[in-house]
């Protein structure tokens, strides 16, 4: 929940994000555990009387979950900033799942990223001053909004869809800058 109020005080694209399920007023929605990653501990709630919702929250009472609007997507794509530049943006797009991460069967590709994107993600790494972030953007038909801010962000997608060594470049970073 903080990255969307993060997000929107300083007025950047974001997924309309609550604490409070009543809050919600267009499904389907999204329900994701503050602590999952990997696309677990996400679901898909269709309507509010949705049985799934009060089975979540009963059978983990030690979790917190956050609530968001389902938006509508063509993939979703995670720019992986290093020193507050875009090393690459990779594409994740998962036909069988509404959840389109790697580690869920999502299919990567390199992205060609617009100009307002590539200035978007170096934005946050600089509101944040973060060394090494990957910013997830989801693709609408309207153009983009962030999703999520990853710190510290998996590099296995880079690996797979190309041939730059991120970890290398993450290491010479800290080796000659902290």
């Amino acid at each position: 929940y903080q990255t969307y109020e993060f997000l929107l005080d300083h007025d950047l694209p974001c997924v309309k994000t609550t604490l409070d399920f009543s809050n919600i007023n267009r499904f389907p929605a999204i329900i994701k555990s503050v602590s999952g990653h990997g696309g677990e501990e996400v679901y898909l709630i269709e309507d509010k009387d949705d049985p799934q919702y009060e089975t979540l929250i009963k059978e983990n009472p030690d979790l917190t979950f956050i609530y968001q609007e389902f938006v509508q997507n063509n993939g979703d794509v995670r720019v992986y900033v290093l020193n507050h530049k875009v090393v690459v943006g990779i594409k994740r797009v998962n036909p069988h799942n509404y959840r389109n991460n790697f580690s869920l069967g999502g299919e990567v590709s390199v992205y060609q990223l617009s100009p307002e994107m590539e200035e978007a993600a170096i934005r946050v790494s600089e509101l944040l001053d973060a060394d090494f972030i990957g910013v997830d953007f989801l693709l609408t038909e309207n153009g983009f909004m962030i999703n999520e801010i990853e710190d510290p962000v998996g590099c296995r997608m880079v690996y797979q869809a190309t041939n730059i060594d991120i970890v290398s470049l993450f290491c010479n970073y800290i080796k000659n800058n902290i």
